[in-house]
């Protein structure tokens, strides 16, 4: 892209405004169960997450959990070290809806929808 002179313009990249970081459950990421509850995220807002045994952990927006706004955190020794989720990618969605990391990893949800009512909350 250029600007009216004809110079090229830089690319403006979309940072996170905030990123809630926990290692284990509980409102916000602390302690060491694995139940979480993240938001209502803001526009750009992110959480961060680290699953520190196997399992599979399903979670959900609150509000639109009925519309089918649901998620899967798998873990196991065959997982990626980190995934990073969009929040609200295309609609009412998690993308990827499943993501699989190994015991120690995290995941990092990011809100990319123009809503800020969105969650992360386990089920």
């Amino acid at each position: 892209m250029k600007n009216s002179i004809g110079v090229p313009t830089p690319r403006m990249l979309s940072a996170p405004r905030h990123l809630i970081t926990g290692g284990g459950g509980g409102t916000g990421g602390g302690g060491t169960g694995t139940s979480f509850n993240f938001g209502p995220f803001a526009i750009g807002e992110s959480a961060e997450r680290t699953f520190p045994t196997a399992g599979t952990f399903g979670y959900h927006c609150t509000p639109h959990r009925a519309m089918g706004m649901t998620g899967t955190v798998q873990v196991d020794a065959n997982g990626a070290d980190s995934v990073a989720v969009q929040v609200g990618a295309g609609g009412l969605r998690f993308a990827p809806t499943t993501a699989h990391i190994k015991p120690g990893g995290y995941v990092r949800w990011l809100n990319v929808s123009n809503l800020a009512v969105h969650t992360v909350t386990s089920d």
